[in-house]
């Protein structure tokens, strides 16, 4: 996470208009009505910001205000959780009332982070242009010029009131726990007071869910905020928001809540300094898990992860190769089958019966021994046909019963228990070796 830039410039860019405004009712300002209502009207200030600012970009002196994008130093506590939008007032009863918007989840950087970002603000100095004349042929002078002080002080007067304002509503409605209020308010008052009010450093407000009372101007009925109405309702225009948004751990929550993008920042800041908010900042610490530790293990998990797929991709390799050597194995066994003679043929498919009746034995699997039973169909049974077969007809040779003879010898014994002499007679595997 960073903080950008352009949103921090934005916020003092407010701050500067509000401070030049000084809670007037804005000039050169451009109405019209809003489409298919008279019930408000929207406004186009950017003839008001150019009478502020003394000139458009090209001679505004915010065109001077540098900003860095303001980058983290170290490790930041993020959390994922509920934005939800709850109205600043209450009932007739006092009841709390739910705003009508969706809640969003959205992923925010915890509170109570010291010195968690740093970036570079860089103001040029007009001096040495002093007398000469910009585009227009309008003079330059050194009054045309930005002051850090100024603006920091500017910004933190235009933030402090709203930060209270909020903070009020807040407490009044019970939405923030009263320990967290009150140890925020003794920061303010303690000794971060000094260097808010020296201009060494101020309140800020960024984000999307600061509200629209943030990003407007000061002074009474100068706000002119858009206020949408019900579902096919048209929009109003209040001088200030009627609902806030605040971070939630539950969709449903309403209590000890806490609202979006405060946040204080030092100009130059000196190391050692800020003890109290410091305490504060570590106080808030505790029990947020170690960013630092959850990184290194979710990496652990991450190269676990990988290997363990590299190891699956191994073995699914190596398992395509049994499978195309096997398949290549039957293959070539098909083509062999398809080659033998017809007593072959036979003596090959009652070898591949006890081939596969072998290999579900243990420790590959469950299978038994068959019985030597000749009046019970199993392999035996089988054997002791193929063998009257043999010896019976005349379209078996010598080879062929002497190849009938090594398998069943070969085999038998892997699948048949018990086996041995008896086994054999009751056979008849010795009439194979007698020539009809």
């Amino acid at each position: 996470p960073y903080i950008p830039g352009s949103s921090f410039k934005g916020a003092l860019r407010t701050s500067i208009l509000d401070a030049l405004n000084a809670e007037r009712m804005p000039q050169n300002v451009e109405y019209k009505r809003t489409r298919d209502t008279d019930k408000g009207e929207a406004r186009s200030t950017a003839g008001m910001e150019k009478a502020l600012l003394g000139g458009d970009f090209e001679s505004s002196p915010l065109r001077l205000l540098k900003v860095s994008d303001l980058m983290p130093t170290t490790d930041v506590a993020c959390r994922i959780q509920y934005a939800v939008n709850l109205k600043k007032h209450g009932g007739r009863d006092g009841a709390l009332i739910q705003a009508q918007g969706p809640t969003a989840r959205k992923e925010c950087v915890q509170p109570g982070q010291f010195r968690r970002f740093q970036g570079a603000i860089i103001l040029p100095s007009l001096d040495p242009y002093l007398g000469l004349q910009d585009r227009k042929s309008k003079r330059l002078t050194p009054s045309q010029g930005l002051d850090l002080r100024r603006v920091a002080c500017d910004t933190h007067k235009y933030h402090v009131d709203r930060l209270n304002a909020e903070l009020k509503t807040l407490h009044q409605r019970g939405f923030v726990n009263p320990d967290w209020l009150a140890a925020v308010q003794q920061l303010l008052n303690g000794e971060l007071k000094a260097k808010l009010t020296n201009g060494d450093a101020f309140l800020i407000r960024l984000g999307r869910y600061g509200g629209a009372d943030s990003k407007t101007l000061s002074g009474e009925g100068v706000a002119h905020i858009k206020i949408m109405g019900a579902k096919g309702q048209p929009p109003t225009f209040e001088s200030t928001t009627k609902t806030v948004w605040l971070a939630a751990e539950r969709e449903d929550a309403n209590k000890h809540l806490l609202p979006f993008g405060w946040a204080v920042v030092e100009i130059d800041p000196k190391e050692g300094d800020l003890t109290q908010l410091k305490a504060w900042c570590d106080a808030q610490a505790k029990g947020r898990p170690d960013m630092t530790k959850l990184r290194q293990q979710f990496e652990a998990d991450k190269q676990a992860t990988l290997q363990q797929k590299a190891e699956q991709a191994a073995l699914a390799a190596q398992a395509l190769e049994v499978k195309k050597a096997e398949e290549l194995a039957a293959r070539l066994r098909d083509e062999a089958f398809a080659n033998m003679t017809e007593q072959q043929q036979q003596i090959e498919a009652l070898r591949q019966k006890c081939e596969d009746w072998a290999a579900k034995m243990p420790p590959h699997g469950n299978y038994k021994h068959q019985e030597a039973n000749i009046a019970k169909a199993g392999l035996f049974q089988e054997a002791g046909k193929l063998i009257t077969t043999a010896t019976t007809s005349t379209a078996w040779s010598a080879n062929d019963k002497q190849a009938l003879t090594h398998m069943l010898e070969h085999w038998l014994p892997k699948v048949i228990a018990p086996w041995g002499k008896d086994e054999r007679k009751k056979l008849k595997m010795a009439s194979l070796q007698t020539t009809p």
